[in-house]
């Protein structure tokens, strides 16, 4: 199955940011989420075409590029703008961002490997052991390797 990177009006487009959304289903915990993937500066660019770019993979998706998403004190964390400026000063190379937004609620059963017993006694057992393979076998092929547009597995032109 392959999904359709399209650009978002929820999602920044300017000069410096082009952040996608895309809805993505997990078989490991049956739910449905949205990866944000912000790509480098003229990334679709003619000249770019056999270019290849890094990939940094983010939890909390919801919280990286926007305030009127964050789940955590309306506050974003700024992943684009310092994308942005590291890779503008040569600091790092252009690069992919993949944030992987969380469940919500269910946020500590997908991220805890082990009960918390001092803070929730009569919780579930969490998912947390799975968050690995979720992250290796179901984002990262969809995702991975981000390089050319060309050969983009979720970008369908």
């Amino acid at each position: 199955m392959a999904l359709v990177l399209l650009p978002s009006a929820v999602a920044g487009q300017d000069a410096g940011r082009d952040l996608r959304l895309v809805s993505f289903t997990s078989r490991t915990f049956g739910n449905t989420r949205t990866l944000r993937i912000l790509l480098p500066s003229g990334y679709e660019a003619p000249e770019n075409r056999g270019r290849r770019y890094p990939v940094l993979y983010l939890n909390d998706g919801q919280n990286l590029f926007d305030a009127a998403t964050s789940t955590f004190t309306g506050r974003e964390w700024r992943v684009d703008e310092t994308v942005r400026e590291l890779t503008a000063a040569g600091r790092i190379p252009p690069l992919i961002v993949v944030g992987i937004d969380h469940a919500g609620a269910k946020r500590g059963h997908e991220f805890l490997p082990y009960k918390n017993y001092a803070g929730e006694p009569d919780m579930d057992e969490p998912a947390g052991k799975q968050f690995p393979d979720f992250v290796v076998n179901e984002v990262m092929p969809r995702t991975y390797p981000l390089g050319s547009p060309t050969d983009l597995p979720f970008a369908q032109r």
